[in-house]
């Protein structure tokens, strides 16, 4: 397995994860560990392939139409308010 090494964690992250393992009762390095594989891997368990549950099937799908109406539905947001900037 490859090692890295994470450099300038700064003493209030180190207390941090100190008290993170000791809390769990596990090792700093796990900790991290499980703590990177959750960010890449969000809900399934640490080692598990990557499951993706995202829009991807519907990239592309719109029609035309389906764009126009969602712009017109959406132009609202679009709009500044002055009195909110000031």
């Amino acid at each position: 397995m490859k090692a890295i090494t994470v450099r300038n964690i700064d003493e209030g992250l180190a207390a941090q994860l100190k008290k993170e393992s000791r809390k769990r009762g596990r090792s700093i390095n796990s900790l991290i560990l499980d703590s990177i594989r959750a960010s890449f891997y969000p809900q399934s368990p640490p080692g598990a392939p990557m499951t993706f549950h995202d829009l991807d099937e519907l990239a592309g799908t719109w029609t035309k139409t389906d764009e126009r109406e969602f712009a017109r539905a959406t132009a609202a947001f679009e709009d500044i308010d002055p009195e909110l900037w000031r």
